[in-house]
């Protein structure tokens, strides 16, 4: 039995998703900080450090996102706040309108404490010459999605392996199939529930043992194989010897298995024997869905 996937999606932290360090902010002061034009009705002029524009990518979905930072004072040295300009925005604002995607805050002189700031520059903070280094971060909360495999079973026999472990010391249900130089072991029940031909013929005769020579070894071994297991492993080159075979022995389920695989291997040099074929058997669904792949393929198959 195959276990099944669960597709799930969780919340990830990109720590530091953009990261700005001012290294020297104690040196900084009115003369060598970039002066904001004044705005209306304000009477003080504002001093700004600002960074570089930066960008960074979510690694899980491939978007860009672009940030600048800016450190902005009216009383330098005195205090400061920050804006934070990350694009594009989340369109899930939190009751303030700020995006709940994103976590501010900045560092000071390599502490381990994070203090937390708002992206719209509504707090101030104290400028103490003591701040020789001050970082800039910002987190991303993003979603990665994945797949989870389902708890599959330990590996166990099939239900044909349980049963030949049952059978096998029963010679009343053992059944050889000689195909040329091959000798091909099966059971009886496996046939005779499979194919209409075997089980008529069981019904008739107590042989334990029947010769086909109309057919390759190889295709009578895959035709057993399905009867066994209601699948062939290795059945590519051999769908149309399948088809052949599962017709004149009467095993309605291979025949639908080999149509199957035939439809799927089915191009422009061989669709035209595939149709040939659905013909011969009176395959009348089989003969239409050629006829359709044909005219898509323009081919003429008549």
């Amino acid at each position: 039995m195959s276990s099944k996937n669960a597709a799930l999606t969780e919340a990830v932290t990109l720590k530091k998703f953009f990261k700005w360090t001012i290294p020297n902010l104690h040196e900084f002061n009115e003369s060598n900080m970039k002066q904001e034009p004044r705005k209306p009705f304000t009477f003080r002029t504002t001093y700004v450090i600002e960074s570089p524009q930066m960008t960074a990518v979510d690694p899980y979905d491939g978007k860009k996102f672009n940030a600048v930072f800016k450190l902005s004072s009216i009383f330098v040295r005195k205090n400061f706040s920050i804006v934070a300009n990350v694009n594009p925005r989340s369109s899930i604002p939190n009751k303030r309108g700020s995006d709940e995607h994103f976590r501010y805050y900045f560092i000071v002189n390599d502490s381990s404490d994070e203090i937390v700031f708002d992206e719209y520059a509504l707090t101030v903070y104290p400028w103490s010459n003591d701040i020789k280094k001050l970082t800039i971060c910002v987190d991303a909360i993003v979603y990665r999605s994945f797949w989870i495999s389902g708890l599959a079973r330990k590996s166990q026999n099939n239900l044909s392996n349980r049963f030949k472990e049952i059978w096998k010391d029963d010679s009343s249900v053992k059944f050889i199939i000689k195909c040329g130089n091959t000798t091909i072991k099966t059971y009886k029940p496996f046939l005779a529930a499979n194919s209409f031909f075997f089980k008529d013929m069981f019904k008739a005769v107590t042989s334990d043992m029947t010769e086909i020579t109309d057919a390759k070894p190889k295709v009578v071994q895959k035709m057993v194989e399905f009867c066994e297991t209601d699948n062939i492993k290795e059945y590519e080159g051999y769908e149309d010897e399948l088809l052949k075979l599962a017709h004149k022995y009467q095993i309605p389920d291979l025949v639908e298995f080999a149509v199957e695989k035939m439809s799927e291997s089915a191009n422009s040099e061989n669709i035209f024997y595939y149709h040939q074929l659905a013909l011969h058997y009176k395959l009348n669904n089989f003969e239409e869905w050629c006829k359709k792949f044909a005219l898509q393929m323009d081919v003429n198959v008549k």
